[in-house]
């Protein structure tokens, strides 16, 4: 049995939440279940007990249930679809997000509503669906609410043309950037990004920070290129008046990429630096930026501070898989196995690979699939098992091959091919080639530097 919503909610609901929900106004029974839930630390599987223990039927403890999570979310995020909506946004929980948004669009369509109702309404369900994680992303649905959206003619339809397009786009490569890097599909998305950016430029400038949005993307996790992305972002920045406040989420989003570029050049005690500045200055905008937050764990890392990176860990990460959630769950999992591969403590690290591996959904989310078999490569072969380390290593680059991609270019085939050169000049005294060393250069620098640290553990 799946574990319930609330139960899912409890478990990201923090101190400061925790303290405004002591003044709840429960009846005996509601107080006794909910009692019972928040002081329970395994959250899964627990109806039948809590059914016996408080004698009573499966629809009575459901009702129970959805009364209390209604009154929570009165409480934490108000009474409102939008304000619900913004904060289940927040706390990640797309089941909770889907459930809300049919009751808010059942509810909407009772009632007789404007032209410019009906238009607000469809376009923040639009843009809601376009945030999605890639696992939860449907572009079928995002085209329903699309159509919704555009059938209300409300002005200016060629620019909410041309918005839906961008956002759309926006969408497809949310789950193209995790998929494996396919040169026809790169290809085809970079000839629609452009086609669609020509059109942009001659209708509508301002709509041009939604396809600099989309090569800030493509360049960070497509096709990395940290110059190119430092440049859209510029470009971006003279679009957008940083003394609007409706431009302030967009103005956070650039000061965190600008910190990743950073990261990227391998400039890592100023990217700490940056990352620090912009999620002191934009607290409640990035404190979900979850990817962001990954990689100033990272970075503590790099820079030799483990203490920051459990603290993250701790405060961000932990709900994420003690919810065991399918898609935050796998980024907490590597950054988990990372901390404690990092710190030498094998055992709590191969509790979170094995977790991020059952959580981990491979035809999404593929580079998290290829870091997962990197880590538990790595992990083999720093416990001292040679052999079996080598074994899995080639295995790997036949899973890759079978995948169709180039062993040239991939860098995790580079991390694979390094890893079994360094066992084998380990083992066997055999002298690293020329082509070795640049594999073991380029781990030094970037993102894979942390990568290149665990590989030199291997021969120093």
């Amino acid at each position: 049995m799946a574990m319930s919503q609330l139960s899912e909610l409890i478990l990201f609901i923090n101190q400061k939440e925790m303290k405004k929900l002591e003044t709840l106004a429960l009846s005996g029974r509601e107080r006794t279940v909910w009692n019972e839930l928040v002081k329970i630390d395994k959250k899964e599987n627990i109806k039948k007990d809590l059914m016996k223990k408080f004698k009573i039927s499966s629809d009575h403890y459901d009702k129970i249930q959805n009364i209390l999570l209604n009154k929570v979310y009165d409480k934490l995020a108000g009474k409102s679809f939008y304000e619900r909506i913004d904060f289940l946004r927040q706390k990640m929980l797309f089941r909770h997000l889907f459930h809300e948004i049919k009751i808010g669009e059942k509810n909407f369509k009772s009632k007789d509503r404007t032209a410019a109702e009906t238009e607000e309404f469809f376009k923040e369900i639009f843009d809601l669906s376009i945030t999605f994680p890639a696992k939860y992303f449907n572009e079928k649905k995002s085209l329903e609410y699309c159509a919704k959206y555009l059938a209300t003619k409300t002005g200016n339809e060629r620019r909410k043309l041309l918005y839906v397009k961008s956002q759309l786009l926006y969408g497809r490569l949310k789950v193209l950037m995790f998929q494996p890097p396919f040169p026809a599909k790169l290809s085809s998305f970079r000839y629609e990004l452009l086609t669609l950016e020509k059109d942009v430029k001659k209708a509508d400038q301002d709509l041009m920070r939604y396809i600099y949005r989309c090569w800030i993307v493509y360049y960070t996790f497509v096709d990395s290129n940290p110059d190119l992305k430092a440049s859209y972002i510029g470009r971006y920045e003279n679009i957008i008046n940083e003394e609007t406040p409706d431009y302030l989420y967009e103005i956070a989003s650039l000061r965190i990429n600008r910190a990743e570029v950073y990261y990227a050049c391998a400039k890592y005690t100023e990217a700490e630096k940056k990352y620090r500045q912009a999620f002191d200055e934009y607290p409640e905008i990035l404190k979900s930026n979850y990817h962001q937050w990954a990689r100033l764990a990272e970075l503590y890392l790099i820079n030799e501070k483990p203490e920051v990176t459990k603290e993250i860990l701790n405060k961000l990460f932990t709900p994420f898989l003690k919810s065991k959630h399918e898609t935050h769950g796998v980024l907490a999992a590597l950054i988990s196995s990372k901390l404690y591969l990092y710190c030498k403590e094998y055992k709590k690290m191969k509790g979170c690979l094995d977790t991020g591996k059952n959580l981990n959904s491979k035809s999404i989310y593929f580079n998290y699939e290829m870091e997962l078999r990197m880590l538990d490569n790595i992990y083999f072969a720093l416990q001292g098992k040679t052999d079996y380390a080598l074994e899995v290593a080639h295995k790997n680059l036949r899973f890759i091959s079978t995948k169709k991609i180039s062993l040239k270019r991939y860098h995790p085939a580079a991390f694979f091919k390094l890893l079994i050169a360094l066992l084998d000049f380990k083992q066997n005294k055999k002298e690293l080639s020329k082509r070795d060393w640049d594999h073991l250069h380029s781990f030094a620098n970037g993102f894979e530097k942390l990568y290149g640290i665990f590989l030199l553990r291997l021969i120093y």
